[in-house]
């Protein structure tokens, strides 16, 4: 089962989505689970996103998700796709891709970017792709899919240092710098807003089970 989690987003190549299924499923037998929460998808966009609840061999997420549920839906897939715009990527982390990190489950991830960095540097266990393209993806997807029993087993291994060095301090640190760099690019945003985001990680990282 291949994952899409998270807020739908330009910016996460959420429009690229049915298209990426279409060819995925096209190449192989793949079956995908999907969490449909719009962000800043352009309606039409999303519309035709929501449509893949019609096909068989989709698991649907609609919303967002509470905690429960939303570590349940990660603990059914068994790789996760992270479409991302490279561009936008470049520097930036992921939640989602720790989150894969952390619980032992393989990537598929752009190269040039933070994740695709972290993948070459064998932190993590995955696929990439060099295309901004709905075919390139899928055949990343496909490499994952065809060779996921080793994947697996590797990313396991490598989940342990992940855990052992994403304690909440050292988040809170990283979150501390990330609230200062958007302080300074969006100065009338307000830190008691962002505070509330740092509130919020300090009790989703205190109720994070690190097992699959």
């Amino acid at each position: 089962m291949v994952g899409i989690l998270g807020g739908a987003r330009p910016e996460k190549g959420s429009h690229l989505i049915p298209a990426i299924v279409q060819e995925s499923r096209r190449l192989g037998r793949i079956n995908f689970t999907i969490q449909l929460a719009n962000e800043q998808l352009p309606e039409q966009d999303f519309a035709r996103l929501c449509r893949l609840a019609e096909e068989p061999g989709i698991q649907i997420a609609r919303g967002p998700l509470d905690q429960i549920a939303y570590r349940s839906l990660l603990a059914s897939c068994d790789i996760l796709l992270l479409p991302y715009d490279r561009l936008c990527y470049r520097q930036r982390g992921s939640g989602i891709f720790v989150e894969a990190a952390v619980t032992g489950r393989p990537v598929v991830v752009p190269t040039e970017t933070w994740m695709g960095r972290q993948l070459a540097a064998g932190t993590v266990a995955g696929t990439a792709f060099d295309g901004d393209d709905a075919a390139s993806i899928a055949r990343a997807v496909i490499r994952a899919s065809d060779t996921l029993p080793a994947l697996a087993a590797c990313a396991q291994e490598r989940a342990a240092d992940w855990q052992r060095t994403m304690t909440l301090d050292a988040f809170l640190d990283w979150l501390e710098a990330e609230i200062a760099r958007r302080e300074d690019r969006a100065r009338g945003r307000s830190r008691a807003g962002l505070g509330g985001l740092a509130r919020a990680a300090r009790d989703w990282l205190a109720g994070l089970s690190l097992r699959s």
